[in-house]
């Protein structure tokens, strides 16, 4: 890209942003553009890409609520909770695990 381009892309950027726009960058411009370029039939609607498909968000969102309102769940967890305890309590798991931190570590630091 030439100097001439960056510069070009800059103004344009500053006068979108200037007539009430709140553009971070030149693709956020562009993307703005090419959206308002379309007609209302041509656009694509996120919602359209979901429709016939198994699901349902209300559903979804329901199971979410109940799940955390569910004894049976937080039995789950707490059993799941202890479990893990217990396995760290024996000394070859906790060999095992801090080995493994250990290769993480050097990993990191490469």
């Amino acid at each position: 890209m030439r100097i001439d381009d960056i510069l070009d892309e800059t103004i344009e950027l500053l006068i979108a942003n200037m007539n009430g726009g709140n553009f971070k960058d030149i693709g956020s411009l562009r993307k703005s553009e090419y959206q308002h370029q379309k007609g209302e039939d041509d656009l694509f609607l996120r919602s359209d890409m979901y429709k016939g498909t198994k699901g349902n968000s209300e559903a979804v969102k329901k199971g979410h609520i109940t799940r955390k309102k569910n004894e049976n769940y937080k039995k789950d967890i707490e059993k799941a909770a202890k479990t893990r305890s217990e396995w760290y309590k024996n000394p070859e798991n906790k060999a095992k695990f801090l080995k493994k931190l250990k290769e993480r570590d050097e990993k990191k630091k490469k």
